[in-house]
């Protein structure tokens, strides 16, 4: 079994982006609330398997959505 890790990212909106571009896609994620111990802007993040976190972070990168990873 992997860790989850979260995707964050600036605001409501992109996380709304890059839930619809992600499942096109076929990533497998989850949108949660952030963790209260990680710091963010935006009040909602994507939890995925840690060994897909990358990709789907360079791929939201590639698509003009800025985001980061934080571990959990």
């Amino acid at each position: 079994m992997h860790d989850n890790k979260y995707i964050l990212f600036r605001s409501t909106r992109d996380v709304i982006q890059a839930e619809k571009l992600a499942k096109s896609h076929l990533f497998v994620f989850t949108i949660v609330p952030v963790p209260k111990h990680i710091s963010a802007e935006c009040g909602l993040c994507i939890s995925i398997d840690s060994t897909k976190a990358s990709m789907l972070s360079d791929f939201l990168l590639d698509h003009g959505i800025n985001c980061t990873i934080a571990e959990s």
